[in-house]
């Protein structure tokens, strides 16, 4: 299968469009989710119309949950999550691969002549192979880099994922806050690697908690994640020297 470069049109003779796209891939805190609706041909239409800003980024919360109503009266929808230990065990694209086969295979179940449309994140050989059965079964596939900006299917898509992480961003937040020893109240948030709050928290975890291992939330193999906790390891090796 030849992934393609540009933006490819639908062909005029599917039944189904099946749209993929995940939220929380590149973060530091919480599960990754991915998200998947199939959509009849015919009523792709109405979807589009519930877009007039392709950014899904962009989007408030209240937006999210509007798009969600709307998007559910005309599509099925799939999610799944991968979990911050799962993640840090198996890896981020490899758990990908293995996620959107899982969710593809339950979208075009029992459906024939579907496109499927997905995010080029770096697909691997194996979902690469899949994708390859589907297209000799008479399916077409769209692999493209921010799909999720191109295609209405995969910005639905993407709204699911989307809605399945603020969800687990705010029960994060009322579960794994902490108060500092100045009395402030801080919060994981999404743990945005740029975002100066992300180490805040971080930071204060480690201080106030000098005994405990960061929280089940957090990706530990994360670049910013392990210099941290390299930072916090040299410091105990110089102030064991010192004392």
């Amino acid at each position: 299968m030849k992934l393609k470069p540009h933006p490819a049109l639908i062909p005029s003779n599917v039944k189904y469009v099946v749209g993929c796209d995940e939220s929380g891939a590149g973060e530091t805190f919480g599960s990754m989710f991915l998200g998947c609706v199939a959509i009849e041909a015919e009523k792709l239409q109405n979807i589009k119309q519930i877009f007039d800003n392709p950014n899904i980024k962009e989007l408030e919360e209240f937006e999210i949950q509007d798009k969600y109503e709307q998007i559910r009266k005309d599509c099925e929808l799939f999610h799944t999550k991968c979990k911050a230990t799962e993640i840090d065990r198996v890896g981020k694209n490899t758990l990908l691969d293995q996620k959107y086969e899982e969710l593809i295979t339950c979208a075009t179940s029992g459906k024939e002549d579907a496109c499927i449309i997905i995010d080029d994140y770096g697909v691997k050989r194996g979902l690469k192979s899949f994708l390859d059965r589907l297209q000799s079964d008479g399916n077409t596939i769209i692999v493209e880099n921010r799909a999720d900006e191109k295609y209405a299917a995969c910005q639905a898509a993407s709204v699911i994922a989307r809605k399945e992480r603020l969800e687990e961003v705010q029960s994060n937040n009322e579960k794994y806050k902490i108060r500092d020893e100045s009395g402030k109240i801080i919060y994981p948030d999404s743990g945005n690697a740029g975002n100066p709050q992300t180490r805040e928290y971080l930071e204060a975890f480690m201080r106030i908690h000098p005994k405990k291992e960061l929280p089940s939330f957090v990706r530990k193999k994360w670049s910013n994640v392990e210099k941290l906790l390299q930072e916090k390891s040299n410091q105990k090796i110089s102030e064991f020297f010192e004392g």
